[in-house]
């Protein structure tokens, strides 16, 4: 049920792509991810939580006075030992805005989970985008009006995606096997390409969630870096 709303949201509010076959997966795995992150976080801050505690416990108890003022005192420098631990082990980061406010920015906050995880999908769909070859659709549509963009557009961003594809297995990885493979296949490489990248090798990789989670990052790593070159780029 949260796939189906997230996808409808996102097909409102993107309709020039819609929903296209394959984005529940991407959706599945990001709100999968999120999810396992929040667990070791809970399982994190439990154990945190033991280990504090007993110590907190006994120091409470060893500073105890009978003036009522101290023992007052002692509460509530305890309480806020505690606070401070809760805090700093909760994923929160603390700042002060321009006003002066401390703000405490939370990572992983299980009752903003499905915002989080729509926010990521859309910058992965933003890269994904021209592995879908979006064109006009619907049902106001015509035959001439598809027939128009195909002739603005020129070369579609598959077709772009495709030599790329092909350039790099020659030039980056430099295998001259595959290259030649790949050229005399009587298949077009960009109907399976399409799949590679639209689903992100979710279903080429043979070691199952896990190793397909280790790709993801690999992918977001090899991303960042990228932009930032790009900028570094931009600004000389």
């Amino acid at each position: 049920e949260r796939l189906s709303r997230m996808l409808y949201v996102y097909a409102r509010e993107h309709p020039e792509l819609g929903y296209r076959q394959g984005m529940h997966e991407i959706l599945s795995y990001v709100l999968l991810a999120l999810e396992m992150d929040i667990a070791v976080q809970d399982r994190h801050r439990w154990r945190q939580d033991l280990k504090s505690t007993e110590p907190l416990t006994r120091s409470f108890t060893a500073m105890r006075s009978p003036l009522h003022a101290e023992e007052k005192n002692t509460e509530k420098t305890t309480d806020n030992i505690s606070n401070q631990l809760r805090h700093s082990i909760s994923g929160g980061t603390a700042g002060v805005d321009s006003s002066g406010n401390v703000v405490v920015v939370r990572l992983l906050d299980p009752d903003y989970m499905l915002h989080d995880a729509f926010s990521l999908f859309e910058c992965i769909m933003t890269a994904l985008a021209p592995s879908y070859d979006a064109i006009p659709c619907g049902d106001e549509v015509t035959e001439n009006m598809l027939e128009i963009a195909k002739a603005e557009r020129g070369e579609s961003p598959m077709e772009a995606m495709t030599s790329s594809f092909i350039s790099k297995i020659r030039y980056v990885a430099r295998d001259e096997e595959l290259y030649g493979h790949v050229l005399c296949m009587p298949v077009p490489p960009q109907l399976y390409f399409a799949k590679w990248v639209r689903l992100m090798f979710g279903r080429e990789v043979a070691g199952g969630m896990k190793d397909v989670m280790r790709l993801w990052d690999a992918f977001f790593d090899l991303a960042a870096v990228t932009v930032s070159v790009d900028r570094q780029a931009q600004v000389s």
